[in-house]
């Protein structure tokens, strides 16, 4: 399964696996006839999609914490019976490996380092460099996207920006390093804010659930009301005086992200540029804009296929380039 096709919503994506005789002998009693190729075929599928199961019987050379979690590791395990094969679990729990595998089934993310201005200005850009692991065995298996949330210290009110970077890639023993310039919303109020990641359910009805949010592994991060992971950082967002070379950049704003029937782009004079839209793959969609005001465009949506589109707007030697996402 490539990267791709992963992280579609086709049926291929879709599919699990389940290992019902894990570490149980060579061939997990049958599980496997060939693992030169299935190891790897597994382990490139795993990345994408769920994988988990049982023991069901003690073999003295496999059943033990090295070769358990070695191979949860490259098979990228999100659930295991606990119940299942007694022997096994009791030789996890006496070699102290149990409680390990028992925290890094799934995916567990840790903040390392969060860098931010502190000062930024509304609908300019604000550079964003968000470091992290995943000591989990697994990845984010459903599509999800991650927010900086800005709210205000003294009203509480709130600012949601989405990041371009896939959660569902934060996967591996490395740091994941995220760096981004993220657009200010242009009527965001000025003030102090509190900076948080937040990580909901792509779903409507569950994305104000706390519960099915993602928390950071981190002692004291975690807001359990809002399901905000806290960043730790301030930033003042203030008016200032726009420069002659400040007056030539482009920074347009764009929202909803991710779209559904339209995405709206507002821009000082956008109607004076070319607006072009293209997948990930180079493929160029003609699209069809609706002039709201003369700093504000929309762009119908509505028949393109959920995944990451490109958007750049041209005026002869000024351009720009910004990644969208489409969700149906």
């Amino acid at each position: 399964m490539t990267q791709s096709e992963g992280l579609s919503t086709a049926s291929l994506a879709r599919v699990g696996h389940h290992n019902d005789c894990f570490i149980s002998d060579p061939t997990d009693v049958g599980t496997y006839t060939n693992i030169n190729a299935e190891y790897p075929y597994l382990a490139q599928e795993t990345r994408f999609v769920p994988m988990g199961g049982e023991t069901c019987d003690f073999d003295p050379a496999l059943s033990n914490c090295d070769v358990g979690v070695t191979e949860m590791e490259k098979f990228h395990w999100s659930y295991m019976n606990i119940d299942y094969y007694p022997d096994v679990i009791t030789e996890f729990a006496e070699s102290n490996c149990l409680n390990d595998i028992k925290k890094r089934l799934g995916y567990r993310f840790n903040l390392t380092t969060a860098t931010f201005p502190t000062n930024a200005t509304p609908g300019r850009v604000m550079p964003v460099t968000i470091k992290l692991r995943n000591t989990g065995f697994a990845s984010i298996y459903n599509d999800r996207t991650a927010y900086i949330v800005f709210r205000n210290t003294v009203t509480n009110q709130v600012y949601s920006v989405a990041l371009a970077s896939n959660p569902q890639l934060w996967l591996g023993t490395n740091e994941i390093t995220i760096n981004e310039n993220v657009n200010l919303p242009v009527d965001m109020v000025q003030g102090s804010y509190d900076l948080f990641l937040n990580l909901p359910d792509a779903a409507e009805n569950l994305r104000t659930r706390p519960e099915y949010s993602i928390r950071f592994a981190n002692v004291n991060t975690w807001e359990a009301t809002t399901s905000y992971n806290k960043l730790n950082a301030v930033v003042n967002v203030t008016q200032t005086a726009l420069s002659i070379a400040d007056n030539t950049r482009i920074n347009p704003v764009i929202y909803p992200v991710p779209a559904n029937e339209q995405i709206i782009v507002e821009m000082e004079n956008i109607s004076d540029f070319k607006v072009t839209l293209f997948n990930t793959l180079g493929q160029n969609f003609g699209v069809i804009t609706d002039t709201i005001e003369n700093n504000k465009i929309s762009i119908n949506t509505q028949g393109l296929s959920n995944g990451v589109y490109m958007i750049r707007l041209e005026n002869g030697s000024v351009n720009t380039t910004k990644r969208i996402i489409v969700k149906h």
